[in-house]
């Protein structure tokens, strides 16, 4: 079914890309995608195991769904047991067992390994292990045959204070998990690679793109204290008034460190947004509504602006923000050449970008001219029909000399006339008709005035973006843009994010000439490629629309003046 558009919507439905889309998941291990997975949740005074069994190698879990209480415990004692940090195997106590439908993780991997998908329905088995005391560590082993080794493929996540301590994960063997009770966000296993990502509490990404450079910073509430006074010492959460407080006052703070320069002159920021955010195993995600917040796990993502003229060759920050505990920060580097990961220390405090790209191009936005055919439509109407008429006369003289009735004295005569042919049918050729040419031109009018479009939003000035659009959109059309220009820019301060176009595709189009013979009404269909880039991950997306568009002569320049958008597709990744 069509759907009427109106001019702004151009602008929201092709160049932004909602809150939700900032999620990349990270981890590649396809865990999550386990026959068997559980996900443990440590808190005080207690462990809470929510297992889901699934159809795969279900039997060897038939002692604990289906076995009378003594052999239940037997199972967790011997087979499914976890130890303290003396060795005691912790005392769990079954709370439910129950069939239900297995939860859904998102997963950048579509085939687990093994390459046989988990089964939809799951035995969901809840345990609870009490704690008489707190432990300093806990010991963690995957379900164990009869030799001691891991009978299951069993995927695990474990949470502590609801801060998850590692992404999913395979549990092959037992591995030891230091247990951090003053600050749970500093849990960790001892083995390395069993981490999260966003581990650090402290990151900074930069990002050097045309016309700005973007220096976004991740830093946890409880550690941020360590330069600002917060007042949150002994607040468990944090209510929605506080949060708005507390967001002025760190912007105040942010703004006054980690002073970045820009071909050798220091620049002022621009505080682009400010907000709390979440590491969840999505990656950092935006809250979808203010709510009250943990302080142990509360992150907060600031956004520093730097508006330039083109590409600048140099980039410095000099960071300092270092403590006991982030005196180590992770970096992100990135340019239009890729990411460049990097690392801060108090010994090396100065981050450093410098222009080495080749053959990088500023995006342009030109007009695109009509241009005309050499010839007008009547004139050359006319010489096609002179050129009939003369080819008409050359036949019946042939014919004539043939049968000896033609005079040899308009020999000459005649052999003018064909010269004269021969030219008049080489411009007919060579002239391009009118319709003829502007039926060649079609795919490269529509072509150039689409990229024209994203490529105004490349520039990051909301009057350069007019000034930039305008040269490919007239009348009402560029007044609503304008309009929702204005509004599209505050929803990207509160959470948004608009994509960086990298490519554009036009796949077919039909013309249909409009009656005041000044324009062309055109039904295209086309493909956009498009990324957004924060926090150092990368969110690709490919949409395919089909639009009517309408395009008219403008004082000798092709301008879209109409858009209906009929439909929108999302292009899945193969």
């Amino acid at each position: 079914m069509k759907k009427s558009i109106l001019a702004g919507v151009l602008l929201s439905i092709i160049f932004q890309i909602s809150q939700n889309c900032f999620a990349d998941m990270i981890n590649l291990t396809g865990a999550q995608l386990s026959p068997h997975v559980a996900e443990y949740y440590i808190d005080e005074n207690r462990l809470i195991l929510k297992l889901e069994i699934g159809e795969m190698d279900k039997n060897f879990f038939n002692d604990l769904i289906n076995g009378d209480e003594i052999k239940k415990k037997e199972f967790l004692s011997k087979r499914l047991f976890i130890k303290d940090e003396r060795g005691n195997i912790l005392n769990g106590n079954i709370k439910l067992i129950e069939n239900r439908k297995r939860t859904v993780r998102p997963s950048p991997i579509n085939n687990p390994p093994g390459g046989r998908q988990p089964s939809e329905n799951v035995t969901y088995v809840e345990i609870e292990y009490p704690f008489t005391k707190n432990p300093q560590s806990l010991i963690f082993n995957p379900p164990l045959n009869d030799n001691g080794a891991a009978a299951v493929t069993y995927g695990f996540i474990v949470y502590h204070d609801n801060i998850p301590v590692i992404d999913f994960r395979f549990l092959p063997y037992n591995q030891k998990l230091n247990l951090d009770w003053s600050d749970p966000w500093y849990s960790k296993f001892e083995n390395k690679n069993l981490k999260r990502h966003h581990s650090s509490s402290l990151m900074s990404f930069l990002y050097v793109e045309p016309y700005e450079v973007r220096h976004e910073i991740l830093v946890r509430l409880k550690d941020l204290e360590e330069w600002v006074n917060l007042d949150i010492e002994g607040k468990k959460y944090l209510s929605v008034d506080e949060q708005d407080k507390l967001l002025t006052r760190i912007s105040d703070f942010i703004v006054t460190k980690n002073k970045l320069s820009i071909d050798g002159v220091a620049q002022n920021p621009i505080v682009e947004r400010i907000q709390f955010v979440k590491v969840n195993l999505l990656g950092i995600q935006y809250y979808n509504a203010p709510k009250e917040i943990d302080t142990v796990s509360a992150v907060v993502g600031i956004i520093l602006v730097y508006l330039t003229n083109g590409m600048p060759n140099k980039v410095t920050v000099e960071w300092d923000m270092f403590s006991d505990i982030t005196n180590n920060i992770p970096v992100l580097k990135s340019d239009p050449a890729g990411p460049f990961p990097d690392f801060i220390t108090p010994e090396y405090s100065t981050l450093v970008w410098e222009n080495y790209l080749k053959n990088f191009e500023l995006p342009q936005v030109s007009a695109v001219v009509v241009e005309k055919p050499l010839l007008s439509r009547k004139i050359t109407f006319l010489i096609s029909l002179l050129s009939s008429i003369v080819l008409c006369i050359l036949i019946l003289s042939v014919l004539k000399f043939k049968q000896g009735r033609f005079p040899g004295r308009n020999y000459i005569f005649s052999i003018f006339i064909s010269l004269s042919l021969f030219v008049f049918i080489l411009l007919s050729f060579l002239v391009p008709r009118y319709e003829f040419y502007q039926a060649e031109k079609h795919e490269g009018i529509v072509s150039s005035l689409l990229k024209n479009v994203y490529r105004s939003f490349d520039f990051k000035n909301e009057s350069d973006i007019y000034d930039k659009l305008s040269t490919s959109i007239d009348g009402d059309l560029l007044r609503q843009i304008y309009l929702e220009i204005r509004k599209n820019l505050q929803y990207e301060n509160t959470g948004g994010a608009k994509a960086k176009i990298q490519g554009i595709e036009l796949e077919n189009l039909s013309s249909k000439q409009l009656g005041n013979g000044n324009g062309y009404e055109y039904d295209t269909n086309w493909t956009v490629e498009g990324k957004v880039e924060h926090w150092g991950h990368i969110h690709n997306r490919t949409n395919r629309y089909n639009a009517l568009i309408t395009v008219n002569n403008i004082d000798g320049i092709w301008k879209i003046t109409k858009f209906q958008l009929n439909d929108e597709q999302r292009v899945m990744p193969q």
